[in-house]
């Protein structure tokens, strides 16, 4: 798969990208359809996406109706000792304990996902050590269990957020949430990393985790492909963002020590082009932000204040 690809920003890119690859097929039209992980670029161009990538520093919580719920995050956080103790243990670079010697730091709910993300650290240097051969790409070089512990660290921050704050009726959970979307002539299936559900109703999603070994430059654009048809598969499922729901598609990606966040609304003219209705030609458009890098604290406590905003938001689900 080429390194060059550029995801369209724009309908005009778009356009171009279909020119250039010679992409003659719809959604409903294509085939045979591969599962996310292995996501073509004709598959991806025929879901019809356009992706504005920004920094960290201009996710602006007030965009997508977060606002009032970042203020009461960011209130809560502040005044959480454990949290605070976890944002000076990140600045200080230190482990939860050192060997034989007492904890200085008490984290409480925080010292696993500090433990974890220490381990994932010790990941990237023993990444850069080994090397990544012609026709290799990072996605392979690293086994299995490397993304594993990648996804340990990602939930178990993202609970350690969230789990004790009153009016969370959701939790975050590791749970590889398998979806099929099926299309006129073919389907194909997507498995997340995890999620966001509602208690007791575990089948009822309401974000996704993907995790990588490899920071995301070296994991592009395979990441980014096999991300984005996470999100169509997600849209074609009974349990789906409520069409018009600002920010409301939303994706937590862990790529390394570097965090990102992908969200967007689901327009119900791009559902009718899902639904294989062919006088809509509207696009989904996500919005990636990132990366928040885990050995940053001022990355930590700000990505820290969007997920409680946005778990928040998302309520009983009702």
């Amino acid at each position: 798969m080429p390194r060059i690809f550029q995801f369209p920003e724009t309908m005009e890119e778009w356009e171009d990208q279909i020119r250039r690859y010679r992409v003659t097929n719809t959604i409903q039209t294509l085939r045979p359809m591969q599962s996310a992980s292995r996501t073509t670029i004709a598959q991806f161009l025929s879901l019809r996406i356009l992706y504005q990538t920004k920094r960290a520093s201009r996710f602006n919580a007030a965009d997508w109706g977060l606002g009032a719920h970042r203020t009461t995050a960011r209130q809560h956080l502040q005044g959480c000792p454990e949290f605070q103790a976890y944002l000076q243990n990140v600045a200080l670079d230190a482990g939860v304990a050192q060997q034989g010697q007492p904890q200085v730091l008490q984290l409480g709910i925080f010292e696993l996902p500090r433990e974890q993300q220490r381990h994932v650290q010790d990941l990237r240097i023993y990444l850069g050590q080994r090397a990544i051969t012609p026709g290799s790409t990072a996605l392979n070089v690293l086994p299995t269990a490397d993304e594993e512990t990648v996804n340990f660290a990602l939930v178990d921050f993202l609970q350690a957020i969230c789990l004790k704050f009153p009016g969370v009726y959701s939790r975050w959970v590791p749970t590889r949430f398998c979806m099929r979307a099926n299309f006129s002539q073919d389907n194909y299936t997507a498995i997340t990393d995890g999620g966001l559900s509602i208690w007791g109703e575990p089948e009822n999603i309401h974000a996704l985790i993907e995790c990588k070994a490899p920071n995301r430059r070296d994991a592009l654009p395979s990441v980014q492909l096999q991300e984005a048809s996470q999100i169509v598969a997600w849209l074609k499922q009974e349990h789906r963002p409520a069409s018009g729901d600002t920010g409301r598609v939303f994706l937590v990606s862990q790529n390394g020590i570097e965090i990102y966040l992908t969200l967007g609304t689901l327009d119900r003219r791009y559902w009718r082009y899902l639904a294989h209705d062919r006088r809509t030609s509207k696009f989904l458009e996500l919005h990636r932000y990132g990366p928040w890098v885990i050995t940053n604290a001022h990355d930590m406590e700000a990505l820290a204040e969007i997920i409680l905003a946005f778990t928040l938001n998302v309520g009983d689900g009702n």
